[in-house]
């Protein structure tokens, strides 16, 4: 039976392990989970699927900050809630709504 993200919604194959949009390990079928609790990693350790290396990393913590560089057509930094991996390399969670001017920027 095909597998559900519970983050992004995209529908895997019944045999997968990680979504194949997101990367996340929290999917349904029916009504049971393969994967308890809430959100994945959450700064306890637990391993998420890092694209960037191709394999599961444990998770160092969670923080905010600017890890993403805006546009070249905007003037504002986007703050981001992240995981930060075993690795250094990072998975967005969200949006905080917060941003800041892009300082490099001259008008």
């Amino acid at each position: 039976m095909p597998k559900k993200c519970k983050r992004c919604g995209a529908v895997n194959d019944s045999d997968a392990r990680h979504c194949k949009k997101c990367g996340g390990t929290e999917f349904t079928s029916g009504k049971t989970a393969t994967s308890p609790g809430g959100r994945a990693g959450g700064g306890s350790g637990k391993p998420l699927y890092c694209k960037k290396c191709g394999q599961e990393r444990r998770v160092k913590g969670k923080t905010t900050g600017y890890p993403v560089e805006p546009s070249p057509t905007s003037m504002y930094w986007t703050e981001y809630e992240y995981y930060v991996l075993e690795c250094n390399h990072i998975i967005l969670i969200r949006e905080t709504g917060r941003t800041k001017i892009d300082s490099s920027v001259e008008l």
